[in-house]
């Protein structure tokens, strides 16, 4: 699956940039491609009461990804408030999309 349908399974969009251009050249956002995070969790036993914690999560791709494959709890830190209120936007979105409770996702 490439990141464009990825993405709209989970409702989110986390392609492109998190921030305008003039603060990305300190810390850029750029997200892990879903082809590795498939790769990771294939080799990664994942269990039901497992926590992450995503430091730098941008708009929190990876976030989304764990919660709907595994339905652990995670949080998501990202220091840029305009990632920040985009990563809560996408929240709202996914949660429109799935069927079960998000409030084990946190940013």
């Amino acid at each position: 699956m490439n990141e464009h349908d990825y993405d709209k399974l989970l409702n989110i969009k986390t392609h492109g940039k998190g921030s305008p251009d003039n603060v990305t050249h300190y810390y850029p956002y750029e997200p892990t491609p879903y082809e590795a995070l498939e790769i990771l969790f294939n080799q990664y036993e994942v269990n039901g009461s497992d926590q992450f914690v995503d430091f730098g999560c941008g708009l929190g791709r990876l976030n989304f990804y764990l919660h709907y494959h595994f339905r652990v709890k995670v949080t998501g830190i990202e220091m840029d408030e305009l990632s920040y209120r985009k990563a809560l936007k996408n929240k709202d979105s996914y949660a429109k999309k799935i069927k079960h409770s998000v409030e084990n996702i946190t940013f």
